[in-house]
């Protein structure tokens, strides 16, 4: 019986698990065959990169783990740091829904290829719905970083329209912290 080949993702030949009886050994040959090192080798990208965002290097240096959540937390900081932006991010989301334009396609298939490149081996059932966590994950961002940008205009608003006119009558002090956040003081007994 011949022994069954595997590919992985890429496409390349790879070494099924080789397990070694119990019973037969008592050294440390019981031990699991290691898979072939994955590829460090990024793609360079069939797009254009912003100028002012991280490298995909240095973002993918610092998300090592290969598990769902280290995959959906590297797919939400390549969007980030690097491939889209935070503000590119706040104005459009990844379905092109509730009055926002879509994120671009080509740029988001190079980021599942990219997470892709992480888990080699998983087969593309798997991968699949590991892409569909991350995706997610990528859409919650931009709605959170949306509803941010919702919170800085409405206190913009705020202040210019409630609490700056109220800083022109003597017996109200007010002071402004860093935060945005605002102490209004009575001067009146």
């Amino acid at each position: 019986m011949a022994e069954k080949r595997w590919k992985s993702g890429a496409g390349k030949e790879v070494e099924p698990y080789k397990f070694v009886s119990p019973s037969s050994s008592r050294d440390a040959s019981r031990s699991v065959t290691p898979l072939p090192q994955i590829s460090k080798s990024i793609p360079p990208p069939p797009f254009s990169m912003p100028p002012k965002l991280r490298t995909i290097e240095e973002v993918m240096a610092n998300y090592t783990g290969s598990d769902a959540a280290s995959l959906r937390k590297l797919t939400t900081a390549l969007a980030r740091e690097s491939i889209f932006g935070r503000d590119e991010l706040a104005k459009k989301s990844l379905t092109g829904r509730k009055d926002t334009e879509q994120l671009d396609r080509q740029k988001v298939n190079y980021i599942k290829t990219l997470v892709q490149s992480r888990v080699p081996n998983k087969s593309d059932v798997d991968f699949e719905v590991i892409w569909k966590w991350c995706r997610g994950s990528l859409s919650k961002c931009c709605q959170t970083l949306r509803n941010t940008e919702k919170k800085k205009v409405l206190t913009k608003t705020i202040i210019n329209q409630l609490i700056l006119p109220l800083s022109s009558i003597p017996f109200i002090i007010f002071h402004q912290l860093s935060d945005s956040s605002i102490i209004i003081y009575s001067s009146i007994n």
